[in-house]
């Protein structure tokens, strides 16, 4: 039987399925440079245990569908998703609430570094360039 270890990338959206992500390094032939492989695989979770980012050993077993043939055996490690307690539903997040904890959660992060997100920084940046060429290029000078 084939075992495989892996990282839970996809959890709650289908009933008793996870997706799993395994990695593995493989040596370039000609480069001698090690690289990364990835391959994700539909995993059966009868119980509905896992979570995202999780670290779990799967088996090939008999198949489910066409897709899913693998079986969750053991849980290793719980991951650090962005979830609380709360949304926890029977071992996996609720899909509906999933989204708009992770979202409220950033925010908070957010306010307490006491700065707007990245993107809106990155994005302000870019429209104050844009605004400074067009002002360069009428010949009228900013104010800053």
């Amino acid at each position: 039987m084939t075992v495989l270890e892996g990282i839970v990338t996809k959890a709650g959206v289908m009933g008793k399925t996870v997706t799993v992500t395994v990695s593995r390094k493989v040596v370039h032939p000609i480069l001698l440079k090690e690289m990364k492989r990835h391959k994700k695989f539909l995993v059966h979770d009868e119980h509905e245990q896992a979570r995202l980012d999780d670290r779990v050993t799967i088996q090939l077993g008999k198949p489910q569908s066409k897709r899913k043939s693998f079986y969750l055996t053991q849980i290793h490690s719980r991951g650090s998703a962005l979830v609380t307690p709360s949304t926890v539903v029977a071992g996996a997040v609720a899909p509906e609430q999933q989204e708009s904890e992770i979202l409220k959660q950033v925010e908070l992060a957010e306010k307490s570094m006491g700065t707007e997100g990245f993107e809106k920084q990155e994005r302000r940046r870019k429209e104050e360039e844009r605004e400074q060429k067009v002002l360069e290029k009428m010949g009228i000078q900013s104010e800053a």
